[in-house]
């Protein structure tokens, strides 16, 4: 009976200090490692502002690679939306949804695992040296559990950590066998939701060297502008071009001036459209019209980083008057419909 009796003491005592530890351990859990991957900040970064591209890297993704997964939102960016469902209890179920992004330098989502919390993750972006960049990646949250939400951080942190160099090291490889790995931090690059718009236009054929090219398509916008004019026409955008072919030998272009609503006769070669509606990623090129390849190669890098697809033309919004704008300021919107 005495030893009995010191031994649900000493338990006693054991439990009691647990109690007692377990009041003043902090109840929040913290997460940051970070990498440094051999190529620009936008590459990485492309990587997880679309959430479809995570499971190419994610942890968690390889752990079940037949989970479900559902996407809702936008393709990349603030809003966009990634569920999950597996039967992995390592995995679980949840949803993560991007709730700041700053590009190319900084990503903040919110994490809902249902019945087993919530937490906050952030990605930072950093240039470590030419070519390079630091990529941080962070996990916060509370266990709200008295006296024992102290010691499940505890546990918790390691297996989190554990992971977390898992999926650095893995976005990191990821992101180096990337063939096309431009630097575009530099450029302003957005997605946007475009709405379609009426316009006029005349269809041009030439080639991509046509020294003459500035003078046609002054002439085709003249003629457009003489359209609306006659007919009281009311202008509502600044002009467009749309490509309609690029090939070594072959450019094809529709120049456009968007409008209320089409009246009178149009004259010959002057046709009415609808331009594109939907998803399109849009870079804002500044400088002269000369510089514009530079841009495209931005853009088209980006698209391709991002493992996007390109569905249908791209098209030129010249934003500045040329005849009033200096040739160093002159803004122009290059877009490209994506999915």
């Amino acid at each position: 009976m005495k030893i009995l009796k010191i031994v649900i003491i000493a338990i006693a005592v054991i439990l009691g200090l647990l109690i007692v530890v377990g009041l003043f351990l902090p109840s929040t859990m913290s997460v940051e490692k970070s990498i440094v991957i051999e190529t620009p900040a936008n590459v990485p970064y492309s990587q997880i502002t679309n959430l479809m591209n995570m499971p190419k890297w994610d942890p968690w993704s390889k752990l079940d690679t037949t989970m479900e997964t559902v996407y809702e939102g936008p393709i990349a960016g603030v809003g966009a939306k990634r569920s999950w469902k597996s039967k992995d209890e390592q995995v679980g179920s949840g949803s993560m949804t991007i709730t700041k992004d700053e590009p190319f330098s900084y990503i903040e989502t919110d994490l809902d695992f249902g019945d087993q919390g919530i937490a906050t993750s952030y990605y930072k972006f950093e240039t470590a040296e030419k070519g390079k960049c630091k990529v941080t990646w962070g996990f916060n949250s509370e266990i709200d559990i008295p006296i024992f939400g102290g010691y499940l951080c505890l546990m918790m942190e390691p297996m989190i950590e554990k992971e977390y160099v898992k999926g650095l090291e893995s976005l990191k490889k990821l992101s180096e066998s990337i063939k096309n790995k431009l630097d575009v931090t530099s450029k302003n690059i957005s997605i946007e939701n475009v709405e379609s718009q009426t316009v006029i236009c005349m269809s041009t054929s030439t080639t991509p060297t046509d020294q003459n090219l500035a003078d046609k398509m002054g002439k085709s916008y003249g003629q457009l502008v003489s359209n609306i004019q006659v007919n009281g026409m009311e202008m509502t955008g600044p002009p467009i071009t749309v490509t309609t072919k690029w090939e070594e030998n072959v450019y094809e272009f529709d120049n456009c001036i968007p409008i209320q609503n089409v009246k009178g006769d149009l004259s010959a070669k002057v046709f009415e459209s609808k331009t594109y509606k939907g998803t399109a990623m849009k870079i804002e090129h500044l400088g002269s019209y000369a510089n514009l390849n530079s841009s495209y190669d931005a853009i088209l890098a980006y698209i391709s980083q991002m493992g996007l697809e390109i569905t249908q033309n791209p098209w030129e919004v010249y934003i500045s008057d040329p005849s009033d704008t200096p040739e160093d300021k002159l803004i122009t919107y290059i877009y490209f419909p994506i999915q």
